[in-house]
């Protein structure tokens, strides 16, 4: 009899844990200055919630074949992954940002073909390496000095 309670507690404890029909919402960010910044940070920002009203459940991410920690936040309940990479790695392209529960992980890990709770996909449209010094700034200090030389003739000449 004990041993018939202990399986039916397992078993509550292991569902318990699990998010059933999960719903979310999701917003992504990523850095495109190549020029101040030495590497490209992601940032995917998601709220979820679960059928079974899970709470404070350890969740993981994984982009590529690299497995990531989700945060929570305690004031707004919004989850987020995020990860920097070489500029050089960070072309334009869209990742997919595959979000697991502890269970669905250590499956994952087993088998990489387990299907995620639900994925987010992140468009990078790459870098842009911009000038420190924009074409209108070069544009009017060519100005500046074409207007002086100019002057400083005109008064050569009149003198």
């Amino acid at each position: 009899m004990l041993r018939v309670v202990a399986a039916f507690c397992l078993i509550a404890v292991t569902l318990a844990n699990r998010c059933e029909s999960p719903k979310h919402s999701a917003t992504s960010y990523s850095t495109t200055d190549g020029f101040f910044h030495y590497q490209t940070a992601f940032i995917a920002e998601f709220t979820l919630t679960c059928a079974n009203n899970v709470k404070n459940m350890p969740f993981y991410a994984v982009v590529g074949d690299t497995v990531r920690a989700v945060a929570i936040s305690e004031e707004t309940s919004k989850h987020q992954v995020s990860w920097t990479q070489e500029h050089e790695k960070s072309g334009a392209t869209t990742y997919e940002i595959k979000i697991f529960d502890e269970d669905g992980i250590a499956a994952w890990r087993r088998d990489p073909s387990v299907k995620p709770l639900f994925t987010i996909e992140h468009y990078h449209s790459g870098l842009s390496r911009k000038p420190f010094f924009s074409s209108e700034t070069i544009a009017l200090l060519v100005t500046v000095v074409a207007l002086y030389y100019a002057i400083r003739q005109k008064t050569e000449l009149t003198a």
